[in-house]
């Protein structure tokens, strides 16, 4: 079985319900930048998959489609890159129909996932940063 592709950033906007204010966008070739009032930007998406910075930026204002690891082991294979049986994780906020779901260890963001009968697929996980070195 292939593993599903990352959505782009404002489809994953779109399904989580996140709302965002005082946020300019910029596109260079293709990458998205998202940058605030405040100064500073960063990569939301590239190359039509959203980036763990974007899925950083919709956490905070989500609406929908949030579960939560029920243990620190499991919440350490998700951030290796491992998918989640359903005995491992709760719903706490229902995903919308397309299933994108923000991962959550107790209040720690670890990334995105598409829930699945029996699963969450990983999609981006904050552990990228180490095995890529971003």
């Amino acid at each position: 079985m292939r593993k599903p592709s990352p959505p782009s950033f404002f489809a994953l906007k779109e399904c989580l319900g996140s709302k965002l204010y005082d946020v300019k966008f910029r596109r260079e070739g293709n990458k998205l930048f998202a940058s605030h009032v405040e100064g500073g930007s960063y990569l939301i998406e590239e190359g039509a998959k959203v980036t763990p910075g974007g899925v950083k930026l919709l956490a905070s204002t989500a609406g929908r489609g949030i579960i939560k690891v029920m243990d620190e082991k499991k919440a350490m294979l998700f951030l290796y890159g491992r998918d989640l049986f359903s005995k491992s994780f709760e719903v706490i906020k229902k995903p919308c129909k397309r299933g994108y779901v923000l991962v959550y260890w107790e209040d720690v963001l670890l990334g995105l996932a598409l829930l699945k009968t029996n699963m969450a697929i990983n999609l981006v996980d904050f552990g990228i940063f180490l095995r890529r070195g971003y």
